[in-house]
């Protein structure tokens, strides 16, 4: 087993490269001290998804940027896999998920063999992801319909969910910039005392030409 996992460090390594790597590992976690302090501030999270959905978002971007797909396709793929994600692990759907999928090749093997029917746990199972799904949606309706009044909410799965999707949406798109826009990936993980003196040192240029 350890020697397996080797090997596919050693891929991934190799697939990915160490300098990349490195780059993307340094930007996972500059977004983990953000998602941190955003969770310190919003209140009502659930931090246990956190550096999962980072890490997954960062790979997401990375893997679409590499790719050659136009850039509004890689937006509504990571729209897409992020909403997925988030709602199995935050709407804790993947439990529902497990079981109806658990249910169904059985259900498939009596229709194909023409055996007699026996369809008691997949209707079981499909109710409850149906139910689960249902609520979930109910919930997050809810939530933004309250959200813009003054009508207090408080729903932790439902704003873990709504900040998740924003926190993997930036995420996901500066691991895309950074694979895409080789030159711009650099402001990805610039320092931020870097990133004020590349800004004062223009106007102290302007400055210094006014008063000459």
């Amino acid at each position: 087993m350890i020697e397996l996992v080797g090997r596919l460090l050693r891929w991934v390594v190799r697939f990915i490269g160490g300098s990349t790597l490195t780059r993307l590992l340094l930007l996972s976690l500059t977004l983990l001290c953000g998602g941190t302090g955003l969770i310190a501030v919003v209140g009502h999270i659930r931090p246990a998804w956190l550096p999962a959905t980072i890490v997954y978002a960062v790979l997401v971007g990375w893997l679409l940027g590499r790719s050659r797909l136009a850039g509004w396709l890689c937006g509504l793929l990571v729209l897409f896999i992020g909403l997925v994600w988030l709602a199995l692990s935050v709407g804790q759907l993947s439990i529902p998920l497990d079981l109806f999928l658990a249910a169904l090749p059985p259900f498939l093997r009596m229709i194909l063999l023409r055996l007699p029917p026996n369809v008691m746990s997949f209707l079981t199972a499909r109710a409850m992801f149906s139910q689960n799904v249902l609520g979930l949606t109910d919930r997050l309706a809810l939530w933004l319909h309250n959200a813009g009044t003054s009508t207090l909410i408080i729903d932790p799965g439902i704003t873990s969910l709504v900040w998740g999707l924003a926190l993997w949406l930036v995420s996901a798109w500066a691991a895309w910039i950074y694979r895409r826009h080789a030159a711009w990936g650099w402001l990805c993980y610039r320092p931020p005392c870097y990133s004020s003196t590349m800004s004062i040192t223009p106007i102290r240029r302007m400055a210094c030409s006014g008063s000459s």
